[in-house]
Order: structure tokens, then C-alpha cells, then sequence
């Protein structure tokens, strides 16, 4: 949650509606559990490390200098799994110390994430999800691995394409297109058995990185909903609203262009959180698709002629940015390749900047 306009850490026991702060929190995202239930752990961004701190109140304690991705997994044993972005899965103690490598890379799949790992019952076997190119402009869909704790013995489990968790007595829960599913697995032989059931429907997922968002714990179930669909709507200087007449479902960030006469915006397809950018053409009221291949595109910017449109897609490595003619001729041309995510917020009158 946020405060302040600052994300921090809070809890809720589930049979009550009273949720409170944890002190020391502050800025705190990627939150994750010990086995005990007795601490919380997260990512620090500002400082590049991982914390804890006792639900009970208390200091918070430095584990480990690392800038992680998604949450990390606390073991019984107290090691903790993590994601170093573009290099691999690292185990820390959660008493703190130096990570030291669990997985690499495999290039010759043109792999460039582990990302999600989660333990199973056993303690020396962990879950993650694989991400990779399928060509230097597509990602391959993300797939699911089982591993040794020392990085050994990796096994590919075909068919699970999102983050995925244990649940006893055993199943594997994993989200495919909005379904939340469940599996039969086999802690002896490390394999998927029988065909997977339907659990829930309308799960928030993002397919580019596998996540997927609901836990599993001791037979209780939590998930978060798809995207709320949005009506859009016109308000005047004045505050007179009116209706734009389009479809409700989940838009993105809206842009008007340079004249006035188009809105660019992205759409989010429910079942798995991709989007692509549409064009509303004013004078007529109807919609046109500007982007309809499988990487997911949004944060559309509009140039200062509204001859490009510059926006966030995620073929190649990370989600990075690209410029396309308005008119769709050309090919998509990169205008920022960086390692990490980079999203477009506004481009300047004179052509020359991007911030």
C-alpha cells in the first residue's frame, strides 16, 4: 500500500478487516514471508538490499545487498531464493550474508530471466518460471522449471507458463489465460500427473513475466481479480462530463495528439494483462488498432507532428522503447535499449527530448 504517496508494507489477519503499517517499511515493495510466519521480508529499491522485519514490531535488519524483481522465497531452513534481474537465481541466509549463485542463464535458449522461485516440501527443490527470446524482436512464452537447491538436476515441466506455487496435499497452482488451475505433482519422481482442473477464473496475471497474482497457505486460497474495466469520459474547462461512447473494458494511460484529433491509449486484455495501443479517431468516434503483435505494447507518446508514436513493448530484452509510423508503414525502430524497464512519459515540442 501507499503513504504519503511512498509504498510501505502492511498486514492483515485474515479474519479481520483491520490492516496496520509495519514500521520501518518505508519505500519497502516485493514483500515476502518467513516460514514462521513470525517476519517479513522485502525489497529496499533506495538502498539495493533486502530486509526483515518482526510482524511484532521492531528494527528493521539488512540481509543482503540485492535489487530484486519479484518477491524472494524464505525456505524452512532459512535460505532465502532470489532474483538478480538478467542473471539468475541466488540464495542468501536469512541472517544475513553475500548471495552466491543457484542457476545461470541458458543462452543457447536465449534466456533472460529466472524469475519466481518457490520452494517445495522437501527444502532442496525449487519451482521457477524461465523467460527467453524467441527471435531478436519476440519473447518465447516463459516456462517452468524444477531445480536442485544447488542449481542441479534442472527439469522442464512442459505446459505452465506463469509463476506457480505448491499447494498439499500435492498439486501445483498455476494461472493460464485468467484460470487459476491445479495440477497433480509428484514430489518422488519431480512430475506433473493427470491434467489440470479449473479452480477460479478471472485472475490477474501478466504473461510477458509469468506473474501471476494469488498464494496459496495451509489450505487457504487468496486471489487478485483481473483489471477493472473503465468507461472513458469527456470533462470540458468547465467540468461538464460526457460520455465518449466507447466500449467499457481496462484502458491504460490516454493521449490526446498535437491537433486534437485522436486519442491514443492502451488496452489490457483481461486474461493475461497484455496490452496493445488503439487510436480513437474523434471526428468519427471509432476505434483503430496501431499495434496487434504478440508482445505486449503500451505508454504510448505521441510525437510533436503526430507522425510517431513512441511506446513500451516488450520483444527483445527488457521492456524497452520503440518509435513506429503513425500511419503504420516502416518497421518499429528501438529508440532506448537499456537493461532494465524504461517507459516514456513525454516527448518535447522542439523534437529533441524524451523524458
Amino acid at each position: 500500500m501507499a503513504d504519503a504517496g511512498r509504498p510501505q508494507i502492511w498486514v492483515r489477519p485474515l479474519d479481520s478487516v483491520a490492516s496496520r503499517p509495519l514500521p520501518g517499511t518505508e519505500g519497502g515493495v516485493s514483500p515476502f514471508w518467513s516460514p514462521d510466519s513470525k517476519s517479513v521480508g522485502f525489497a529496499a529499491p533506495d538502498s539495493g538490499e533486502i530486509k526483515k522485519v518482526a510482524v511484532a514490531g521492531g528494527p528493521t535488519r539488512t540481509i543482503a545487498a540485492a535489487q530484486v524483481e519479484t518477491p524472494p522465497d524464505w525456505g524452512a531452513d532459512g535460505t532465502i531464493l532470489l532474483l538478480v534481474f538478467l542473471d539468475g537465481i541466488f540464495r542468501v541466509s536469512a541472517d544475513g550474508g553475500k548471495p552466491t549463485r543457484v542457476t545461470s542463464l541458458d543462452k543457447s535458449r536465449q534466456e533472460l530471466n529466472h524469475f519466481w522461485p518457490s520452494f517445495l516440501p522437501d527444502g532442496k527443490h525449487f519451482l521457477y518460471l524461465a523467460t527467453a527470446n524467441d527471435s531478436p524482436t519476440s519473447k518465447a512464452a516463459p516456462s517452468l522449471h524444477v531445480a536442485a537447491l544447488d542449481g542441479s538436476g534442472r527439469v522442464p515441466l512442459p505446459g505452465i507458463h506463469s509463476r506457480t506455487m505448491y499447494a498439499a496435499p500435492g498439486y501445483l497452482l498455476f494461472v493460464e489465460e485468467g484460470a487459476l488451475l491445479a495440477q497433480r505433482f509428484d514430489l518422488a519422481s519431480l512430475q506433473l500427473v493427470g491434467e489440470a482442473v479449473p479452480i477460479a477464473n478471472g485472475v490477474s496475471s501478466f504473461r510477458p513475466i509469468g506473474s501471476a497474482s494469488f498464494a496459496v497457505s495451509m489450505g487457504s486460497l487468496v486471489y487478485l481479480g483481473t483489471g477493472d474495466e473503465y468507461q472513458m469520459v469527456w470533462y470540458d474547462r468547465n467540468g461538464t462530463r460526457t460520455d465518449t461512447g466507447w466500449e467499457k473494458q481496462t484502458y491504460g494511460s490516454p493521449r490526446i495528439s498535437p491537433d486534437g484529433q485522436r486519442v491514443l491509449v492502451d488496452i489490457y486484455d483481461p486474461h493475461n494483462g497484455e496490452a496493445d495501443l488503439w487510436i480513437y479517431d474523434l471526428a468519427r468516434n471509432v476505434p483503430g488498432r496501431f499495434t496487434a503483435d504478440r508482445p505486449s505494447d503500451r505508454n504510448g507518446v505521441w510525437s510533436p507532428d503526430a507522425s510517431r508514436i513512441l511506446y513500451t513493448t516488450e520483444r527483445g530484452g527488457s521492456p524497452n522503447l520503440f518509435t513506429k509510423a503513425f500511419d503504420g508503414s516502416g518497421e518499429i525502430t528501438p529508440m532506448v535499449v537499456h537493461r532494465g524497464p524504461i517507459f516514456g512519459e513525454d516527448w518535447s515540442s522542439d523534437g529533441r527530448w524524451i523524458a
